[in-house]
């Protein structure tokens, strides 16, 4: 199951752009016969963004990682957040900015993912929401107009990821030492 919405960025009077609001928002659901515990223990082992960096690797756009996936959060039994940062159009340059998203350099567009797993009778509800976010009106436009083609690749990334960590989960659960 997954679900999609568009969005444009709240600007607050003082002209601060709101962080909770994105370009494109992404959830993806997978429920995993494996208790949370275990769905845990394997997103401790396999970051849900493994495959993205494996697709940048492979369209020969890892130079436009500003920010390569990066572990930002993790709080097992809550939430663990990822990121990266691509620059939409060329080699990605030094600029500044940190992990938080404070980076405001224009044609530069952020992406998060967080992972969030809830017991249910069946084991566990495995949720991946992938967020996209520019920082700039100008790549907003570029990101929304080729959105068609990102898209799927984006879907297929998490959808991979999903049915990775369902896979690893379940073993462990089989697994009768773990």
């Amino acid at each position: 199951m997954s679900t999609a919405t568009l969005n444009r960025p709240a600007v607050e009077p003082d002209g601060v752009v709101t962080r909770t609001n994105f370009d494109v928002s992404d959830t993806y659901v997978r429920v995993v016969p494996a208790a949370p515990d275990k769905v845990w223990q394997a997103l401790s082992r396999r970051s849900p963004v493994d495959a993205a960096a494996l697709t940048a690797n492979a369209l020969g756009v890892s130079d436009r990682l500003w920010l390569p996936p990066t572990a930002l959060v993790s709080r097992p039994g809550a939430e663990a957040v990822f990121a990266l940062v691509w620059r939409f159009d060329g080699r990605a340059s030094a600029v500044d900015g940190d992990t938080s998203g404070s980076l405001t350099e224009p044609g530069y567009v952020r992406v998060i993912w967080s992972v969030e797993v809830q017991p249910i009778e069946a084991g566990s509800l495995l949720s991946l929401t992938v967020r996209f976010a520019a920082t700039d009106e100008v790549t907003r436009a570029r990101l929304l107009a080729a959105w068609q083609l990102i898209g799927p690749a984006s879907a297929s990334v998490a959808q991979r990821a999903l049915a990775t960590l369902k896979a690893d989960a379940q073993e462990d659960d089989d697994d009768p030492a773990s």
